[in-house]
């Protein structure tokens, strides 16, 4: 999507077979960090019609994933900008993500963040101004305090 330009107002239609085990719905995550770690716990909104119409209503950057375990991973996730108004598209460059302001580290790396996650997980790490702390967890089971 990095070549079409999409505004407030736009709608994206997701069509796919809502019976078949290669797409199980579409997830709208609210921020970069779940769609990169493909994450639908802070889902905005879930769509599972098959014929899903998502009307883009507000600028930004919009992040959508298949929240079935692996099928996001393996690449069934969209990244959408949405600018406000159409009569600056042909004078604006488009613009690109904000530069990265720094390193995501997923706290417990690949066990997350739960009561069995080695406590000694961020040896050999250099953590910097700017770095990020992604906690995933079980919202059930374990909290960030």
């Amino acid at each position: 999507t990095d070549d079409k330009n999409f505004f407030v107002g736009d709608s994206l239609i997701f069509d796919y077979d809502k019976t078949s085990f290669n797409f199980d719905d579409v997830t709208e995550v609210t921020g970069r960090l779940e769609f990169e770690y493909c994450d639908p716990t802070a889902a905005k909104a879930v769509h599972k019609t098959g014929h899903d119409v998502v009307t883009l209503t507000e600028p930004g950057i919009h992040y959508f994933i298949n929240s079935a375990p692996g099928k996001c991973n393996a690449g069934q996730k969209l990244r959408v900008l949405v600018l406000s108004d159409p009569s600056y598209h042909a004078s604006i460059p488009r613009p690109s993500d904000p530069p990265s302001s720094g390193k995501v580290f997923k706290v417990g790396d690949s066990n997350g963040w739960t009561a069995k996650a080695d406590p000694m997980w961020y040896e050999g790490k250099n953590f910097v101004v700017g770095d990020s702390l992604l906690f995933q967890y079980e919202k059930d089971l374990d909290n960030v305090v």
